[in-house]
């Protein structure tokens, strides 16, 4: 994410009001979970 925000932050400022349901949709287009593209 290159930010020191967390993921429920990111997944609120993405307009999801679920940052489970972010996190899934975000596998599902990107391959890896929001915590393993942070870590890249």
């Amino acid at each position: 994410m290159g930010t020191e925000m967390s993921v429920t932050e990111v997944a609120y400022a993405a307009g999801f009001s679920d940052s489970s349901y972010f996190i899934q949709c975000f596998r599902k287009y990107e391959g890896i979970t929001p915590g393993e593209y942070g870590k890249c």
